[in-house]
């Protein structure tokens, strides 16, 4: 009795290690949800063109933050996280928001990092993440998130 439940849990751990991995591996690197929350700031702040004509590069956090995957330079992710740091300082988000939405300029001085609030706005933060170490908020755009209707 007791090998079979050590062999019972044996097969779980087995199981749930391989669902991980596949999941790691063979998955992909972004949520669904990650992904729904990057189309609805592209199609509420018009960024279709920018994206389109390459003006545009979309991130993830992950893009940011995981060296694994990351293909920014090091410095061009470290001015994105010192730019989204002065955003959690200026409480600009809270517990319930979503977490920050980046996209990079095609010169890297520029970086727009977008904030969907739990209130189903959109913050569009743009920075100036060119000149030394301290990003400068240039503008902000709050809007409500745009729902595509066409498929509901």
């Amino acid at each position: 009795m007791k090998k079979k439940k050590m062999f019972i849990i044996l097969g779980i751990m087995v199981l749930l290690l391989a669902g991980i991995s596949n999941y790691s591996f063979g998955g992909s690197k972004y949520s669904p949800k990650e992904h729904e929350v990057q189309q609805q700031v592209i199609d509420t702040f018009d960024l279709a063109n920018d994206l389109k004509s390459n003006a545009l590069r979309p991130q993830f956090m992950r893009d940011i933050y995981d060296d694994e995957i990351a293909t920014e330079s090091k410095e061009i992710r470290s001015k994105v996280a010192l730019a989204i740091l002065s955003l959690q300082k200026e409480k600009e988000f809270s517990e319930g928001d979503f977490k920050p939405m980046i996209f990079l300029n095609k010169g890297n001085d520029k970086a727009l990092i977008a904030v969907k609030h739990s209130d189903n706005t959109i913050i569009l933060y743009k920075f100036d993440i060119s000149k030394g170490d301290k990003p400068l908020k240039l503008d902000e755009q709050v809007k409500d998130v745009k729902v595509d209707r066409g498929d509901k």
